[in-house]
């Protein structure tokens, strides 16, 4: 999909009202209000008001990433530098952007807007899921949603401009209020930098079956297409909300207890058979006689009978917390038998057998008198039409019953038919002219006599008598789904978490994760913590303590990493980066313990493969990270800066570094921040350039490594320690790589002379002993050639052979 952006909103931006998603933003006094519409979906997510502060649009780029938007329709009040990004991001995640008027997004009369989509019929209240009302509740007494509820307007809009709103689709029929306080924000860059969710490219074809690219897909053992879809939601966009953790973590830890490990595999295999019942209740609530969307709707009822009773068999032994709420959601409605009872009712009036045969549902025999009573007239229509058949023939005096034949075709009757050129035999002229043609094939005539008219009579058109009463007895079934409709969606929400929290236990059982402790402080504390990713493809990993407070139990809120080059430093970001994730997801972490104070914001400097494809240079993409981490964070915030300032010259590069250090350190709410660096000299005791009042909230970890005793070789021992590394042995590590041994020799020459302090442009204009011996041998030949005395004027054969001599003993 091209990239464009349009003054208004342009009729082109649907290419398959099916699969469009469509955002709308407004920014009004720093106040962010924004509204999603998913066609697909047919659901509205309503995004609370919020204050922002700094940059907007890393927010919103996350918006669009967090509901896949394909259509983004922004406030024209918007600044045009806002726009300029988004439309740059537009090119790279392939959506549209169209800039409406501000006019548009403020909705003056409340009460016409709602009003407005009621008459246009976009709410589907038949199944009770939203209703006029609720939406007037919302958007009229919530103090919270004013500048959403003018984006609302704006998208209703766009909508009517597109020539869609003709009242035949109903384009929602739930509304989710999402909020962005009560999340932590990762940006887009972030997400996919930091390894939590899988990069746009292909995935490289290296690496081994067993290796996992992104937290995502580890954790993504969904057994639903909508669990899998809720699982990356939860990933895009962990909790804040220490309660709802707290009920996820004790989930899985009984889900992992050893004595429902059998259950754990029960429950994800009857999982696998619920279905997405969402789209198939709307079709039938339309009445689709379909028996694969029926089928659906009973093979969810069953397999949810079936999880209900698994639940009410999970062994709480050993477990010491309150039962969790997608348990207790199950164990209530396994008690009440209201989807046990709907089962046993549809599976007593729906003949199974034969709706899979003719692929629309039927009912079964002795359900319905009536239907009974038309079934079985219809069943003696053979026998009825070969009696017609030799009453007509005796009646026309005929006894070549080949070219006679009596039929029933639905919604026309009974009829005769005659082979052509036969009603012209000899005799049947008289007998025949009472007929009335109905139609006529190639090889056929039809007609309606007096016998068939009776028929018609008497039977009446007994198929469709059949498929209206059975549509009636349909009908009634449809309403008691219906009826049950609320339950079925909530509680296949409830199966779908069921599904993702099962997934987390499946993991945390497979490599051994602990239950977090979650606190409203600010520390961040892992022991033995281990990255899952690179643990999915190596023989033994080693794990790392991580802590932001030093051994003298002051708060350090700045924590800064040196160590060799490939000793595990960006591992280890990566690390402490998605153990936050997973702990504020609900998930266990790798760690033997860990204590996990609240993240608001997850922010980094590392650059991905995806960054290159903003067409900035590697300083600009830095520059630009790195100020979005300086306006965007609060005191609860994680900042990541992987070796900022490398895109630049040695000088700028650590100025720059050791500047945003010191900011860092010198706020009053300062985030915390894990940085790793090569610029050493900043940290050096004569030259530290953190100032002394801010020295404590500054902590130095280093990667050990082994290095012999000729410090030629290094042994890494992936292990953080106290302290700062003064070299990174990038020689070495060039060496290992298969740098040319010419080259790591020069470079090493080159190293040392640095570390000397020496003026490269004079040590390497300096000559050598060769060179210089070569110099004066070249110096002697010289002066010898300057003194020799030639007569030029003297040809002869003599004068030349002396001159030819004294050449020749120049270099004697």
């Amino acid at each position: 999909m091209s990239s464009e952006v349009n003054d208004g909103c342009d009729q082109d931006l649907i290419d398959d009202i099916d699969s469009e998603v469509r955002l709308c933003v407004d920014l009004y006094s720093s106040t962010l209000g924004a509204c999603c519409l998913n066609f697909a979906e047919k659901k509205l997510y309503l995004i609370e008001d919020t204050s922002i502060n700094g940059d907007l649009s890393p927010i919103i780029g996350t918006i669009i990433n967090q509901f896949q938007a394909k259509s983004l329709i922004v406030s024209s009040r918007i600044p045009s530098e806002i726009v300029q990004e988004l439309t740059s991001l537009s090119e790279q995640y392939s959506f549209r952007i169209s800039i409406s008027a501000a006019s548009e997004f403020t909705c003056s009369n409340l009460e016409s807007l709602i009003k407005e989509l009621k008459s246009e019929e976009l709410m589907c209240t038949e199944t009770g899921s939203i209703h006029y009302y609720m939406l007037q509740n919302l958007v009229t007494r919530s103090s919270d949603m004013a500048i959403t509820i003018g984006t609302l307007n704006a998208l209703w809009t766009s909508v009517k401009s597109s020539n869609l709103s003709d009242g035949s689709i109903k384009y929602f029929n739930t509304i989710e209020i999402v909020g962005i306080q009560d999340k932590m924000f990762i940006d887009v860059d972030s997400l996919h930098a930091l390894q939590i969710m899988p990069s746009f490219g292909n995935r490289p074809q290296f690496n081994q079956k067993s290796q996992k690219m992104s937290l995502y897909e580890l954790l993504d053992g969904t057994e639903t297409s909508a669990g899998s879809k809720l699982l990356r939601d939860w990933i895009i966009r962990p909790l804040c909300d220490i309660p709802t953790i707290i009920d996820r973590q004790n989930a899985v830890e009984l889900l992992t207890l050893p004595q429902n490990a059998e259950l754990l595999q029960s429950l994800k295999s009857n999982l696998k058979k619920i279905g997405n019942i969402t789209p198939v209740i709307e079709k039938i609530g339309t009445g689709q006689r379909k028996w694969s969307q029926w089928k659906l709707i009973l093979q969810f009822l069953e397999y949810s009978v079936r999880i209900c009773d698994l639940v009410l068999t999970l062994s709480v032994e050993g477990f010491a917390h309150e039962l969790p709420s997608c348990f207790a959601n199950s164990a209530t409605l396994s008690q009440n038998d209201t989807f046990r009872a709907l089962l046993e009712f549809m599976e007593d009036f729906i003949d199974f057998e034969t709706s899979f045969e003719i692929g629309t549902v039927s009912i079964k025999p002795g359900r319905d008198s009536i239907l009974d009573e038309l079934r079985s007239k219809y069943n003696e229509l053979e026998v009825l039409l070969q009696s017609t058949v030799k009453e007509t023939s005796i009646s026309i005096g005929s006894v070549d019953l080949d070219n006679i034949n009596a039929v029933y075709i639905p919604q026309i009757g009974f009829l005769i038919s005659l082979s052509c050129g036969f009603e012209q035999g000899v005799g049947l002229g008289s007998e025949i002219q009472d007929w009335k043609e109905t139609f006529r094939t190639s090889t056929h005539i039809y007609f309606k006599t007096r016998t068939t008219e009776q028929l018609d009579s008497d039977y009446g058109d007994i198929y469709e008598l059949i498929c209206d009463r059975e549509i009636e007895i349909i009908q009634e079934l449809k309403q008691f789904i219906l009826k049950e409709a609320n339950t079925m969606l909530e509680f296949h929400g409830v199966l779908i978490e069921l599904d993702c929290l099962c997934a987390m236990a499946t993991v945390a059982n497979s490599y051994k994760l602990c239950k977090p402790a979650i606190t409203d402080n600010f520390e961040l504390d892992i022991k033995d913590g281990r990255n899952l990713l690179v643990e999915s493809y190596v023989d033994s990993f080693v794990p790392n303590n991580f802590s932001f407070t030093n051994y003298e139990d002051i708060e350090s809120k700045v924590v800064v990493i040196t160590g060799p080059n490939m000793s595990g430093k960006s591992v280890l970001l990566l690390q402490v980066a998605m153990i936050v994730v997973l702990a504020q997801i609900g998930s266990f972490v790798p760690a033997s313990a860990a204590t996990i104070g609240m993240v608001d914001k997850l922010l980094s400097t590392v650059q991905t493969r995806e960054s290159l494809d903003k067409r900035q240079s590697t300083f600009a993409l830095d520059i630009n990270q790195i100020s979005k981490c300086i306006c965007l964070p609060t005191e609860r915030s994680l900042i990541i800066i992987d070796e900022f300032g490398k895109g630049s010259d040695a000088i700028d590069g650590q100025a720059l570094f050791g500047s945003v250090i010191n900011h860092l350190a010198s706020k009053p709410n300062c985030p915390r921040t894990l940085a790793t660096t090569h610029f050493h000299e900043l940290f050096r005791n004569d030259q530290n350039i953190i100032r002394e009042e801010w020295a404590a909230k500054i902590k130095y970890f280093q990667m050990d490594i082994l290095l012999s005793t000729n410090g030629e070789e290094i042994t890494f021992l992936y292990r953080l320690k106290d302290g700062i590394s003064y070299r990174s042995f990038g020689n070495y590590c060039a060496k290992v790589c298969g740098i040319s041994e010419v080259i790591v020799s020069r470079a090493q020459e080159l190293m040392q002379k640095l570390e000397a302090g020496k003026n490269l442009v004079q040590e390497f204009t300096q000559m050598s002993a060769d060179d210089h011996s070569d110099f004066e041998k070249a110096k002697a030949i010289a002066h010898k050639f300057l003194s020799l005395q030639l007569n030029e004027a003297d040809t002869s054969t003599e004068n030349v052979e002396l001159i030819l001599s004294q050449f020749h003993n120049l270099f004697r």
